[in-house]
């Protein structure tokens, strides 16, 4: 289009330059009019020189100019003026240079490649590694995660998957033994510390049971969820409650002390599940179910007597893992074993009625089995027998559940047994333990037992093991699954 008396802008004369001709009949007004324009003739001369600058090819309207570049007065330069910088330059008053950076930076990206190429992979691979995460640019990101604790007298380490420290508190020399002695997986039935990622991030979290004590003889604890990187507890659950019975009083007391804890999703809702098992120092025991990520008590199951142990496990394949506990009920004076649902734990086991604890229901129950005495048991009486189980151990590949039984005197005298159930607690095989055997043949040769320890005592005693229906007893297991049963003998 013939412009008539108007200017070019600079980008049209940059375009000429560059060699982007406008149409045949502008060409000729353009060329025409940067004769005559001198601002325009001088904008021309400067944009030439440059490009020539930059080594640049330059088209037809990119002819070497012979004068020296000056100070465009052109209306819509974005050219100026500044002080050259560099000894060779062709004018040391000055040269034209481009203002707007980014048209600069493309024209140095064209005129250096490698350079920037190699400026550019430099800059990209800085700002990765300040991406990464960790402490810093060049060194690995820290395992956070405990795993485990170490014990160096009263210095109680937790540490990760490598060993590393990740914090350290001193504690009593007590606290100490106890954790030295939860490490014994043969005799694990006091859990004090457990590692657990609450929260499903990834990164554990851990129980601790604490057992300060107070000045007064009554037993007290609590347990926190903690966390290294916190210096606060997540939060703290203590188990301090009352029972009222009838014509009881040593169950007034309120405080427990926490025996063992245990954690998992059992229940299979998606979120984890936290149990703790308190005793008194008389009776009852309880066992609660807390929210692992609140600690709040979503249930409490009351037993006469102590709970020695628990352990989970799906024995009837349905995807919930059932709570397997054992210990003594103190009603009854004898050693028992329970299978609970721990959807359902709420409400009180077996008692007799002076036992039975005011205002609290009986508890959904899949299982419960008392063990008689056993002859050899009967022969170490000296007034103060007790019998409890000692440990549970739950074979998943075989389907079984051993339950160990000890029974013990004053002296003390111990003789253990071990009665094997399948996966619905039908008993199928007694063993003895050496010290066993050893009690029965001293007592055999004394003259005090009834009968052998034989093969045909093992079977009948089999037969002498109690299950709960209701509020009754029978003498007849289960038989494929847990349920009623067709036969019972009410105990008084």
């Amino acid at each position: 289009m013939i412009m008539g008396d108007k200017h070019p802008d600079e980008t049209t004369i940059e375009l000429y330059v560059l060699g982007s001709s406008p149409e045949n009949e502008d060409m000729v007004w353009l060329e025409a009019h940067l004769a005559q324009c001198r601002s325009c003739g001088e904008l021309h001369a400067a944009i030439r020189e440059f490009y020539r600058d930059l080594d640049l090819e330059t088209g037809p309207g990119g002819a070497p100019a012979s004068g020296l570049p000056i100070p465009t007065r052109h209306p819509d330069s974005h050219l100026r003026h500044v002080p050259g910088k560099r000894s060779g330059d062709r004018l040391p008053a000055g040269r034209m240079v481009e203002t707007a950076f980014p048209i600069r930076m493309a024209r140095w990206i064209v005129k250096h490649p490698v350079i920037s190429t190699t400026t550019g992979l430099g800059a990209f691979g800085l700002m990765i590694l300040f991406l990464l995460p960790g402490p810093g640019i060049f060194t690995a990101r820290r395992d956070t995660n405990p795993v485990n604790y170490r014990v160096e007298g009263v210095m109680v380490s937790i540490v990760n998957r490598a060993d590393s420290v990740l914090m350290t508190e001193r504690v009593s020399k007590s606290y100490a033994a106890e954790l030295v002695n939860q490490d014994d997986t043969h005799s694990r039935t006091a859990v004090r510390m457990l590692f657990v990622d609450v929260d499903g991030n990834g990164t554990n979290e851990f129980l601790q049971v604490r057992n300060p004590g107070r000045p007064v003889d009554i037993p007290v604890s609590d347990l926190l969820l903690r966390s290294p990187e916190k210096e606060i507890p997540l939060w703290r659950y203590e188990p301090v409650r009352r029972f009222s019975f009838p014509g009881k009083t040593e169950g007034n007391a309120p405080d427990f002390l926490i025996r063992t804890i245990d954690a998992g999703d059992y229940d299979r809702d998606g979120a984890m599940e936290v149990y703790v098992i308190s005793v008194h120092t008389h009776f009852p025991s309880t066992l609660a179910r807390l929210d692992a990520a609140t600690g709040a008590e979503l249930g409490l199951f009351v037993h006469i007597g102590h709970i020695n142990i628990m352990r989970a496990a799906d024995l009837d394949g349905d995807g919930v893992s059932e709570l397997i506990i054992g210990g003594r009920n103190n009603a009854y004076r004898h050693a028992f074993v329970a299978v609970l649902d721990p959807r359902h734990i709420s409400g009180r086991g077996p008692a007799t009625e002076p036992y039975i604890p005011d205002g609290i229901p009986p508890a959904a129950i899949r299982s419960y089995v008392l063990f008689p005495r056993t002859i050899v048991g009967a022969g170490i009486d000296d007034g103060e027998l007790s019998e409890h189980v000692a440990g549970i151990d739950v074979n998943r590949a075989e389907n079984y559940v051993r339950v160990t039984v000890d029974e013990y005197n004053s002296t003390p005298v111990h003789a253990s047994y071990t009665v094997v159930f399948d996966q619905a607690m039908n008993p199928i095989n007694f063993q003895t333990g050496s010290e066993f055997d050893t009690l029965a043949d001293s007592l055999d040769r004394r003259g005090l037992l009834p009968v052998p320890v034989d093969a045909d005592y093992q079977r009948s005693f089999l037969t002498q093991l109690l299950y709960l229906r209701g509020e009754e007893w029978t003498t007849r297991p289960l038989s494929t699954r847990f349920g009623q049963h067709p036969d019972s003998t009410r105990i008084r």
